[in-house]
């Protein structure tokens, strides 16, 4: 997904565990939003990185807890255009579920063909 917004809002997303075959997540909002800012004269790094939030309409907390399993978040962006939402390693990387919220810091969505 080209850098070229600063804020994407949509209805449909899901976190999955494939090694299981299970989604233990399905989202009814969300928002992803640039991290850092771009100017004709210059680039901030951050730039190429969002942060998503997303109010889910469930969640099996025990499963997205366990370290064990690799998740998979998924959006849907209109248009029929799915993006898994990947984590980027370094500062600020993190993805934490408050109740019915989930919040990834330092991500980048990548088409999913």
């Amino acid at each position: 997904m080209p850098g070229l917004f600063g804020r994407m809002n949509g209805f449909q997303g899901k976190i999955e565990i494939p090694d299981l075959g299970a989604v233990i997540g399905e989202m009814s909002t969300w928002t992803l939003t640039r991290r850092g800012n771009t100017t004709q004269n210059s680039r901030d790094p951050e730039a190429e990185y969002y942060d998503l939030t997303a109010d889910l309409r469930f969640v099996n907390e025990a499963l997205f807890g366990d370290a064990d399993y690799e998740k998979r978040v998924t959006i849907q962006a209109g248009r029929g255009q799915s993006y898994v939402v990947e984590p980027v390693e370094g500062p600020g990387q993190r993805m934490a579920l408050n109740g019915r919220k989930l919040v990834m810091e330092r991500v980048r969505p990548c088409r999913q063909e």
